[in-house]
């Protein structure tokens, strides 16, 4: 007699007994992997078809994270092969998987050496995995493999968002990476939004709605600020962004937002900033501005009103900025130890 229940009891044991003998079948195969460094067996796989087959149908065993398949995810990743990668991205559900997975889709792909995953835990863009590789996370992404990690932008995880920010951030040469940052740009994860504005900074001049935003940006996030200030030095600023910063120089009422407008114009000066940067050291209430300041200044006389100052850091500042050692006289007997022997040294020298 035909029981609906006893079938769906079977049906649940085949099920079962078929996951199980597929995970003691893949356990041959991954301890393969775990009793090899990985740089030996990348170099195995581009040498022979069947070992990247085999690193490939590991990934696909079970879809969750262990050493094995994380050191084949990212020897695929480093050879480009990324089929499979994206075919386990697409089936993870497990956080730690898709950290892993995204990782490894933007490992560098360099194809002159195997030595690609014990790098110095300092070098720019490496990262240490969960199974202790340290890999560089450094490769410009075709059409497919950015559409898969755009999806993660806007994961609830702020830290798979900050994976794939990471991930696409050598990728923004792509119109599609590049819209897909601004719309993330405001993102409430300050990690996320300091990576996102950092990656887009260098790009402003191919897009003109980058620089404005990151502006906005930079008036609310100290970090963000810090992170741009190197790119903002070397973009071309219009005359509408100079006085931008002009403004911001004139009415922030933070010192450090003031200060961080008044470096940037001085790689940008606009008409008129030697006599912005002498009003500045001899009124500004910032003693770390007015220091700032003084380097920009070249007129003996507002340096020598400078060198009365209240704050030695100013008053060392001028010292260093004046050209005519006879000018210093005036300093020879400063208080501070430090504008002191600064004048002494200046003084001296042919």
């Amino acid at each position: 007699m035909y029981n609906p229940l006893m079938r769906r009891v079977a049906v649940g044991l085949a099920v079962a007994a078929a996951a199980l003998a597929a995970i003691l079948l893949s356990r041959p195969r991954q301890n393969q992997i775990a009793q090899r460094p990985a740089h030996e067996l990348r170099r195995d796989a581009r040498r022979e078809a069947a070992v990247a087959r085999h690193l490939k149908a590991v990934l696909q065993e079970v879809p969750e994270w262990s050493a094995e398949r994380e050191k084949a995810a990212f020897i695929l990743g480093s050879l480009g092969q990324t089929d499979a990668l994206l075919a386990a991205l697409a089936a993870a559900r497990d956080p730690k998987w898709i950290r892993v997975l995204l990782l490894a889709l933007g490992t560098d792909r360099d194809l002159t050496t195997d030595n690609l995953f014990a790098l110095p835990p300092d070098g720019p863009w490496v990262v240490e995995t969960p199974g202790g590789l340290r890999v560089r996370i450094y490769a410009f992404l075709n059409d497919d493999e950015r559409a898969a990690v755009s999806r993660f932008l806007q994961h609830e995880s702020a830290d798979l968002r900050w994976v794939a920010a990471r991930v696409l951030r050598h990728s923004l040469e792509a119109t599609d990476a590049r819209n897909a940052f601004i719309d993330l740009i405001l993102d409430p994860n300050a990690d996320v939004q300091e990576e996102i504005a950092d990656a887009l900074a260098p790009h402003a001049p191919r897009d003109e709605r980058i620089l404005p935003q990151l502006l906005d940006l930079s008036l609310r996030s100290d970090r963000v600020r810090f992170k741009i200030s190197d790119s903002l030095r070397d973009l071309p600023l219009t005359p509408a962004q100079q006085q931008w910063f002009a403004s911001t120089l004139v009415q922030a009422a933070d010192p450090a937002l003031r200060l961080w407008a008044f470096e940037t114009l001085s790689f940008h000066p606009p008409d008129g900033f030697e006599s912005t940067a002498a009003n500045l050291l001899l009124s500004d209430p910032s003693s770390k501005l007015r220091e700032r300041a003084a380097a920009c200044v070249t007129n003996p006389a507002t340096l020598a009103q400078g060198l009365r100052d209240s704050e030695w850091n100013v008053r060392l500042a001028c010292v260093q900025a004046i050209t005519d050692p006879a000018a210093l006289a005036a300093v020879l007997d400063d208080p501070d130890e430090r504008v002191r022997e600064a004048a002494r040294t200046k003084a001296q020298r042919p």
